[in-house]
């Protein structure tokens, strides 16, 4: 699998670890109400992802990296947050 799209799953808290798909190059997440947290469980040890948005996820509190530093996804291009209001 190297594209991935989850949406619209209003009573998700956290995000399953998506980054251990090792193929998985774009992923999409967009109208996660509730997902408060993106923690160290959301990364995998391949790094292959390229593309990561994030839209419409208003609750997102705190995004936790591994050890404070940003090589979890060493081959990510780009990186979006976005929000509704």
């Amino acid at each position: 699998m190297v594209y991935l799209r989850i949406s619209n799953c209003d009573n998700c808290l956290w995000l399953p670890p998506l980054g251990q798909l090792g193929n998985l190059k774009e992923l999409i997440v967009e109208e996660m109400q509730s997902v408060q947290t993106i923690g160290n469980v959301f990364y995998g040890s391949d790094g292959s992802m390229e593309t990561l948005p994030f839209e419409d996820t208003q609750e997102r509190k705190e995004w936790n990296m591994i050890g404070g530093t940003s090589t979890e996804f060493p081959s990510l291009k780009t990186l979006s947050l976005s929000a509704r209001n």
